[in-house]
């Protein structure tokens, strides 16, 4: 699955992001490295510029919430 590596990356480091001033900011993950960005902008920026056409995540920073779907 695309992103598997970066999703997982996240899942592990978002408990220590969240209790750190880099919550709400925007982190660009590519495989396990990542950095963090104040605006989604810069990030996506750096993601191109450090990545190119390789794959990388830009998420924010934030708690997760769920959504329940009824049928």
């Amino acid at each position: 699955m695309p992103l598997e590596t970066e999703l997982e990356t996240f899942k592990n480091i978002l408990p220590n992001l969240l209790n750190s001033p880099h919550r709400g900011k925007w982190a660009v993950i590519h495989g396990m490295d990542y950095d963090t960005w104040h605006c989604y902008e810069d990030a996506l920026q750096f993601g191109y510029r450090e990545y190119g056409l390789k794959p990388f995540l830009v998420k924010q920073i934030l708690e997760p919430t769920h959504v329940l779907v009824t049928l």
